[in-house]
């Protein structure tokens, strides 16, 4: 019996200890990688090719000089296809690697909040330079986005619409997505607070064209397209086949110049939001590096993924090299650090890894976009 009690001593004694012993550390990564994610392949390449752009060109200053802690920064890329499904698998693939410290995506919204589950299950951050629908940073802690959320961007479109623009009769033109659906509710709510009428939401489909004919009866005096680049190119091709007379108005789907380019003349005199402008002073220098690198002007998703990547290094070297470090160092801007500044603007998150930031106006003229002053 005595012996009995001495075993299970002994073994109470053993499981203390080992309970006391620390944590495992976290394994030092043996590269630092970044991965870059986005619909490389599809009508939206473009926009991800842009993105990546920006990317390489802040990983590219930072390893000519030296690196980090002496070890250079590399890019792994993923291709979602604009698919959720795919982009859950992308994602899970990175994460996956301990080498990849961080990532700079998606573009899509819809595959965005998919994979940021997965992202931050394995405690990864992402930061998007694209995704604005409201539900992006819901999924936890490591999620971050650079742009401006829709929750601010549609009630900011919205404002201008009726109070800048004095429209009244409102048709909305939305994709059937998590981002077209998000931005239209947010734009609507604010209007329809401003006392405008909606007179009709139609989601975009291949048949557009023959979607859109019903607004010459209903004369909208003023029609949102809450779409990305190359269905919102679409879009106004198709509205401006039409005898209509009613303003345009889009969100940062009409960004890039890829969507002007497909949208041609039917894209002249449209009015949309801009998060980074190649004529602000903050942006010259950028501009002068992107340019002498790649041979044509930057986008607004190039400036937001440089701003991106370079938060995203600076919390390496000042934070630590490690997953929650940069996590940490990134939670901290605005707060216990000071803003970082950006050539698209101040980098500050708040609690749930949104930013907020001015949202600029701008009409296309001659092919290019102007600013608009708002009063």
């Amino acid at each position: 019996m005595r012996k009995f009690i001495l075993g299970i001593f002994l073994l109470s004694v053993i499981s203390f200890v080992a309970g006391c012993k620390k944590k495992a550390p976290t394994p030092k990564p043996t590269a630092i990688k970044i991965g870059v994610v986005g619909p490389f392949t599809g009508p939206l390449s473009a926009d991800a090719y842009s993105i990546l752009e920006g990317v390489k060109l802040a990983v590219d200053e930072v390893n000519a000089k030296g690196g980090i802690n002496n070890m250079k920064v590399e890019i792994v890329t993923g291709d979602d296809m604009a698919n959720p499904a795919r982009a859950v698998k992308m994602a899970d693939s990175l994460a996956s690697d301990r080498n990849v410290l961080a990532i700079i995506g998606h573009y899509n919204s819809s595959c965005t909040i998919a994979a940021s589950y997965v992202y931050n299950r394995h405690g990864v951050v992402a930061i998007s330079p694209a995704s604005t629908s409201p539900r992006i940073t819901e999924a936890g802690k490591y999620i971050f986005r650079v742009c401006p959320s829709d929750a601010q961007q549609g009630k900011e479109l919205g404002k201008f619409a009726t109070k800048t623009l004095g429209k009244r009769r409102i048709a909305i033109i939305y994709d059937n997505d998590d981002y077209g659906k998000g931005l239209k509710y947010c734009f609507s709510v604010e209007a329809k607070r401003a006392g405008a009428d909606i007179v009709a939401e139609i989601p975009y489909g291949e048949d557009i064209a023959d979607r859109v004919r019903r607004l010459v009866e209903l004369r909208p005096d003023l029609i949102f397209v809450a779409c990305v680049m190359s269905s919102a190119a679409e879009v106004c091709r198709a509205l401006h086949a039409l005898p209509l007379e009613a303003t345009i108005l889009g969100g940062d789907g009409m960004i890039s110049e890829e969507f002007r380019r497909r949208a041609g003349v039917a894209c002249e005199g449209v009015i949309h939001t801009v998060f980074f402008h190649p004529d602000l002073p903050r942006a010259r220098e950028f501009v002068r590096k992107y340019e002498s690198k790649y041979g044509h002007a930057p986008g607004g998703w190039a400036a937001l993924a440089y701003d991106a990547t370079n938060a995203v290094l600076k919390a390496m070297k000042e934070g630590g090299i490690n997953r929650e470090a940069i996590r940490d160092y990134l939670a901290s801007l605005g707060t216990t650090r000071p803003p970082l500044h950006g050539v698209s603007g101040d980098i500050a998150f708040d609690a749930f890894g949104d930013i907020t930031r001015e949202i600029l106006f701008a009409q296309v003229r001659n092919g290019s976009p102007e600013i608009i002053e708002v009063k």
